[in-house]
């Protein structure tokens, strides 16, 4: 099964039950290295940071495709 982004980002601001949302503190590395661009996730919370940031971890698969045909079929 693909992954359809851009679809569920839409289905989000349809239906926001879609996605479960966590508040987390997220950063982007920007030292030279290897790990240059990388998105660092506070995932435990373990750190000292406020969160930043809503990141989605999981989808209501079923409550994003069953909003995805109802609008195809509209269309």
């Amino acid at each position: 099964m693909a992954a359809v982004h851009d679809a569920l980002c839409i289905a989000y601001l349809l239906d926001p039950e879609v996605l479960e949302l966590h508040r987390m503190h997220v950063a982007a590395e920007i030292a030279p290295g290897a790990s240059f661009g990388r998105t660092i996730m506070d995932l435990r919370g373990r750190s000292s940071q406020n969160p930043n940031a809503r990141v989605a971890l999981n989808a209501d698969r079923t409550r994003f495709f069953d909003l995805l045909l109802s609008s195809l079929s509209r269309g």
